[in-house]
């Protein structure tokens, strides 16, 4: 049995200073709107103690379990916030660290002469003060703190080498998410998933490399529907569809030099990564496209 402890000692100073000019909103009709001048800034300390500690343990020669426990922490720090109620009123409010107890169980094993590799693992992350991003109708994106949230989900990935020349590769990922604890300005999102948080993904691939020096090789992943980033909500506006991309490449190696053809998106799928929809009837609603296909040719040299 394997045994791993051990921890972070650290010490985190933010420092902000800003030095600008703000718009008057109440002049912006006018044919020349005044500007506010803003100076100012903050400092802050957080000093942190993050311990970690693992088990392994090999059940036979070929395969190996694992459990782990370590503190996860992302600095707190000061952001300059709109009044929403005045826009020509700016102030300063703290966002608090965020905390994260993440345990997870692992497994390793290898097959038929360590040519078929399968590993898994799966996860409970347990967030106090988890800060998210929050879009409002005047187009701010402010980070804020959700009181307590939690997600869990298992990964499962195999690799098998039939023959020398050909290597085989799947995976499958499993997540669910939850906000248990999360109100901003009077509005509850408790009981929401994360936003950009697909129930699964799936990835398949294969890579051919003949001894001659030629190669030749796709991989195809699948993305579940899921929240838009700042979609917290769950607004359906805000759901992006499941999609699916296939890539390739071919090509030939010699001596120092690989010679590469690829093509990313090879069937052009048309596809949303990002939706957004304001809280108005008559506010925009707008999304952003993945990438097109996309082909080309690397030539790549080792010294």
């Amino acid at each position: 049995m394997g045994v791993e402890r051990g921890g972070r000692l650290l010490r985190d100073e933010v420092v902000t200073h800003e030095d600008s000019v703000s718009l008057d909103t109440n002049t912006i009709l006018n044919p020349a709107p005044d500007y506010i001048p803003v100076l100012q800034g903050t400092k802050q300390a957080f000093n942190e103690f993050l311990p970690k500690v693992a088990l392994s343990y090999d059940v036979t020669d070929n395969q190996t379990v694992g459990v782990s426990y370590n503190k996860g922490y992302r600095t707190g720090f000061m952001q300059l916030t709109l009044d929403k109620a005045n826009p020509n009123v700016r102030f300063l409010g703290t966002v608090n660290p965020e905390y994260l107890d993440a345990y997870e169980v692992s497994y390793r094993s290898n097959w038929f002469g360590k040519t078929f590799d399968l590993n898994g693992n799966a996860f409970y992350y347990d967030y106090q003060d988890q800060q998210i991003a929050v879009l409002d109708r005047f187009f701010d994106a402010d980070i804020e703190n959700a009181g307590s949230s939690h997600a869990y989900g298992a990964e499962l990935e195999a690799r098998w080498r039939p023959i020398a020349s050909l290597q085989l590769h799947a995976s499958v990922g499993w997540l669910q998410s939850e906000f248990d604890e999360f109100t901003v300005r009077g509005k509850d999102f408790s009981g929401n998933e994360y936003p950009v948080a697909p129930a699964y993904t799936l990835s398949a691939g294969a890579m051919y490399r003949s001894t001659r020096g030629w190669f030749v090789g796709a991989d195809i992943s699948h993305t579940d529907g899921y929240f838009s980033s700042l979609g917290v909500a769950n607004d359906p506006r805000t759901f992006v569809d499941a999609y699916t991309i296939v890539d390739a490449r071919a090509g030939w190696e010699w001596e120092k030099y690989t010679l590469t053809v690829f093509a990313k998106n090879l069937f052009d799928e048309r596809y949303l990564t990002s939706t957004k929809a304001f809280a108005e009837p008559l506010d925009p609603e707008y999304g952003f496209i993945g990438d097109e296909r996309t082909v080309g040719v690397t030539l790549t040299s080792r010294f």
